[in-house]
């Protein structure tokens, strides 16, 4: 989960502290993914979230209160 241009420091880190694992991906993590991706020749229709678990609770804005 990388911070939002609209979105305020207090509302990501209200954002951050609701993830199951209470961190974003770093950078790196971005490019070890599609290096990983690249290299696997035999991984097809995968979904990969580097989102610090923020998909397996999702929910929209208006429920959270979080504003982006």
């Amino acid at each position: 989960t990388l911070k939002s241009a609209r979105q305020e420091d207090s509302d990501f880190a209200a954002q951050v502290d609701g993830l199951i694992l209470k961190r974003g991906p770093e950078l790196p993590e971005f490019g070890a993914t599609i290096r990983y991706l690249w290299r696997a020749r035999s991984v097809t229709g995968q979904m990969i979230a580097l989102d610090g678990g923020q998909h397996l609770a999702w929910q929209t804005p208006d429920v959270t209160g979080i504003i982006e």
